[in-house]
């Protein structure tokens, strides 16, 4: 029962969210997404307006203190590895804000 809470609090939370990155996904399935130990990742899912799929994660900023640094990091390197002609992994690229930036800080 505690698990469904917080999948219903973080689903009232993420509307805001989602709209900073220019998304509607109303209505929608959120849920956890792997079992890491240092940040929150969850998978959502778009069903009617949108049916696309997101993975997004919460950045511990007790382990990873300056969360605009991590992601601009990741950008460059998503840059780079695009740039090799067949690269044999997948290549995951953050999607930008309605701003133009690689993430979102909330109050947390």
């Amino acid at each position: 029962m505690a698990g469904g809470f917080v999948i219903k609090c973080l689903i009232m939370d993420i509307q805001p969210i989602l709209a900073v990155f220019g998304k509607d996904f109303a209505p929608f399935n959120i849920r956890p997404f792997g079992n890491g130990h240092i940040n929150s990742t969850y998978l959502i899912e778009g069903k009617v307006k949108n049916p696309e799929k997101w993975i997004l994660q919460r950045i511990n900023q007790q382990v990873f203190p300056n969360p605009k640094q991590v992601m601009e990091n990741i950008t460059l390197i998503g840059q780079h590895l695009a740039q090799i002609t067949n690269y044999p992994l997948l290549n995951l690229q953050p999607i930008q804000t309605l701003k133009g930036e690689a993430y979102y800080l909330d109050k947390h």
